[in-house]
């Protein structure tokens, strides 16, 4: 087993992206061997240990796994466990910890790996792999920093693979480091002419320079990319969308829809090319298209929240309240926590006249977010209409809290007390606000929740 951290990672790797492996494979014929031979070895030789985890990962009992890499470990703390290989536990473990979705874990296994591996014989493509599966682990967690300080690594031990370049332009891009991102993809090109650079697809690398130079707002530049990537490659689902894209920052929206159609023709299932495709036509009034394309994200992904939030707005617009809150309660159920959505429901049940409903909303708002002043302030407008005063008046108050310069709450609680009969709590809040806002004057004058003081020669002398 001289290369066993190859083979755990190929090996591994196929478990993790298929679950299923072909019975005449060499992964599969290696495990068979494992499962008649290996594990009848004694059980405290850590290689034994070793070839137990593999075969406990392969039949998705991880927990076990983890334990037999432990007891491997424990016995070689160089993880080699007769494998050939200096660190084959360490990454056995890292594996498993990353099909478990414990990134933490899987990092630490594989940079220890990393530490005990030995370049006596000048081999690089372990270490290369080692390298790249740590950068997964970091993509997954969204460290995207940590993941190209890996692929810099992997670039120092083979500089003239293109696709190397093109995987550390990629998060580049998203790391929003549009000028690193654009030096990739010019070597990843310079080495594959075709942009193909280890993709599968030709035009990669100029697809993604485009994002980089889109991200720019280097509009030229980006459209010649995509133009160059669908000249090498007339079906790229992705660059036909992307340069829709950059249609619309353009303001060509005739342009922006055919390319959005195209990618759509070329991948029905293309849930990003049917919202873009609908983002472009509500910017173009063309309502009805925009939410059946939504209605179409919807069905591809059910549970994707901005579809029917962008739907919900379309059905506003158009005047279908209802249909606006079925959509804003779907999202309610899709994600509890999402406070935002809490507030636009909230409000639609005020459009609606069901405050009791959008008081609801806004208390669940504020559970989650309790320092949000517009929440207090709409949950106070809530209980005023429900002539909850005193409730309303509590609102009022802990929005001025949040914010003593705010005029509306001032007002809005002057008007409560005086609707409870409190001119002198009143008298006070209104004079405040007037201080903060001479309007408030006159719409005081008008305003007929202080119709009792009206005669008052106190609010007279107030908004005189």
């Amino acid at each position: 087993m001289k290369k066993f951290v190859l083979i755990a990672i190929s090996f591994f790797l196929v478990c993790e992206l298929s679950a299923s492996i072909k019975e005449d494979s060499f992964e599969m014929k290696w495990l068979q061997k494992v499962d008649t031979s290996v594990l009848k070895l004694n059980k405290k030789d850590a290689r034994t240990y070793l070839y137990h985890g593999i075969a406990n990962a392969y039949l998705n009992n991880y927990e076990q796994a983890i334990k037999d890499f432990n007891e491997a470990i424990k016995l070689d703390p160089s993880g080699n466990c007769g494998s050939g290989e200096k660190g084959a536990a360490y990454v056995g473990r890292g594996i498993v910890y990353r099909i478990k979705e414990n990134y933490d874990e899987a990092i630490k296994n594989i940079s220890r790996a990393i530490e005990l591996q030995s370049f006596s014989n000048n081999d690089s493509k372990t270490i290369i792999m080692l390298y790249s599966f740590r950068a997964g682990c970091y993509i997954a967690r969204k460290e995207f920093g940590s993941a190209i300080e890996d692929f810099s690594k992997i670039i120092q031990l083979d500089p003239d693979d293109p696709s190397e370049y093109n995987n550390r332009g990629y998060y580049y891009n998203e790391n929003k480091e549009y000028d690193n991102a654009i030096k990739d993809f010019d070597k990843a090109i310079e080495l594959d002419p075709t942009g193909e650079c280890g993709v599968g697809k030709l035009g990669a690398a100029y697809n993604n320079r485009g994002i980089s130079y889109h991200g720019k707002d280097d509009f030229e530049n980006a459209m010649k990319d995509y133009n160059k990537a669908i000249e090498l490659n007339p079906k790229y689902v992705n660059a036909y969308n992307n340069r829709g894209n950059t249609y619309e920052k353009l303001n060509q929206y005739l342009e922006a829809i055919d390319d959005f159609t195209k990618a759509i023709e070329l991948d029905p299932q293309y849930a990003n090319a049917y919202g873009n495709r609908a983002r472009v036509y509500f910017k173009s009034y063309k309502l009805q298209k925009s939410i059946d394309d939504y209605t179409r994200v919807i069905e591809i992904d059910p549970r994707g929240k901005e579809a029917y939030d962008h739907r919900a707005i379309n059905y506003i617009v158009l005047g279908e309240r209802q249909k606006a809150i079925d959509d804003f309660e779907k999202i309610m159920e899709i994600d509890p926590s999402d406070t935002d959505n809490y507030a636009c429901l909230a409000g639609e049940y005020c459009k609606q006249k069901e405050y009791q409903k959008a008081v609801d909303c806004y208390t669940k708002a504020i559970e989650l977010s309790p320092q949000h002043i517009f929440y207090y302030f709409e949950r106070g407008n809530s209980y005023y209409y429900l002539m909850q005063y005193d409730n309303a008046i509590i609102d009022y108050t802990k929005t001025i809290k949040l914010n003593a310069k705010h005029v509306e709450a001032y007002y809005n609680r002057a008007c409560a007390y005086s609707l409870k009969g409190e001119k002198n709590k009143a008298l006070f809040d209104l004079k405040k606000a007037i201080e903060l806002d001479k309007t408030q004057k006159d719409s005081a004058k008008k305003d007929k929740d202080f119709k009792n003081l009206w005669e008052d020669k106190d609010f007279k002398e107030l908004v005189k």
